[in-house]
C-alpha cells in the first residue's frame, strides 16, 4: 500500500541519515589510500548538512614499507566547507579546506626517502586522473572546485641515522588550486600539490640548521624547481629529496 511505501521510504531516509558519516569516512579513507598508495586510517567524519561543513578527525597515512616510523603524515582535524547541492555532481564546489595540526615524518633510507616515494606514487595517480577528465567513464574521480586550501600548524620531523630535527612550517595557503591546462584538481592532484608545497617549505625554511642546509647541497635548486612546478600547474614535480643522512649523523656526533 501507499502507506507501507511511505513508511519504507522514511525508514530508508533515517537509516541513510545515521549512516552517512560512516559512508563518508570509508570514502575518505579509500581516496587517501588511492592517492598515496599507503594504508590510511581516519578516526571520524562528521557532516553537517545544515551548515555545509564536513569535519574529519585523526587522519593518518601510514609510512611506506622500508621506513621505521609508523606514520608518514597525520592531521588532527580537517574542516571542509562544501556546497551540499554539488555533492552528487561531477564537480564538487568547496569554498574552503582547513587542515590543522599536520605533521609529516621525513625519513631517509639509503638514497631514498619516504616523501619521494609517496610523491612519485601520487604523481602517477594524478596523471591517471587527468586521463579520465571529461571521459564520462563510470566511477571516474570527481573534480574539486576549491576556493582556498589552508594548512595550519605544519611540522616536519626529519629522521635519519638515529638523529632527528623538527621544522615548524607554520601556515601554508593555496588559493584556487588548479592543474595542467587550468583544469580543476582531483584528489590525487591535490595530494601531489600539498606534498610539493611541503617539500618546497622544507627546502626554503629559514630555521633549517645551517649544517643541514650545506649537506643538502642543491637545496636551493630543489626550492626553485618546486616553485617552477607550482607556477606551471603541477608538472614535473621532483620525486625525491637529496640525502640528508650525513648531516644528521654529524649533528648526532656534535659536529
Amino acid at each position: 500500500s501507499l502507506i507501507t511505501l511511505l513508511i519504507l521510504v522514511i525508514v530508508a531516509i533515517i537509516v541513510l541519515y545515521f549512516s552517512i558519516d560512516g559512508i563518508i569516512r570509508s570514502r575518505v579513507i579509500a581516496a587517501a589510500a588511492n592517492s598515496t598508495g599507503q594504508t590510511t586510517t581516519l578516526d571520524s567524519a562528521r557532516l553537517s548538512l545544515a551548515s555545509g561543513t564536513l569535519t574529519l578527525s585523526g587522519l593518518d597515512v601510514h609510512n611506506p614499507p622500508g621506513f621505521s616510523a609508523p606514520s608518514f603524515v597525520n592531521a588532527k582535524s580537517t574542516v571542509i566547507t562544501v556546497q551540499t547541492g554539488s555533492l552528487l555532481s561531477n564537480t564538487i564546489h568547496i569554498p574552503s579546506i582547513t587542515i590543522d595540526g599536520l605533521t609529516l615524518t621525513l625519513e631517509q633510507n639509503g638514497l631514498k626517502n619516504n616523501l619521494g616515494d609517496v610523491l612519485a606514487y601520487s604523481r602517477k595517480q594524478s596523471a591517471a586522473a587527468a586521463s579520465t577528465t571529461g571521459s564520462g567513464q563510470p566511477g571516474q574521480s570527481r573534480q574539486l572546485d576549491i576556493g582556498k586550501l589552508t594548512l595550519r600548524n605544519v611540522k616536519v620531523i626529519a629522521n635519519a641515522l638515529g638523529a632527528s630535527t623538527t621544522l615548524d612550517l607554520g601556515t601554508i595557503e593555496m588559493d584556487h588550486p588548479t592543474e595542467a591546462n587550468g583544469r580543476l584538481p582531483k584528489i590525487a592532484d591535490l595530494t601531489t600539490e600539498i606534498l610539493a608545497r611541503i617539500a618546497q617549505q622544507i627546502a626554503a625554511n629559514p630555521k633549517l640548521p645551517e649544517a643541514l642546509r650545506k649537506n643538502l647541497g642543491n637545496v636551493g635548486n630543489i626550492a626553485n624547481e618546486v616553485n617552477k612546478v607550482l607556477q606551471s600547474n603541477g608538472k614535473n614535480i621532483p620525486t625525491s629529496l637529496p640525502n640528508f643522512g650525513n648531516l644528521l649523523q654529524k649533528k648526532k656526533d656534535g659536529k
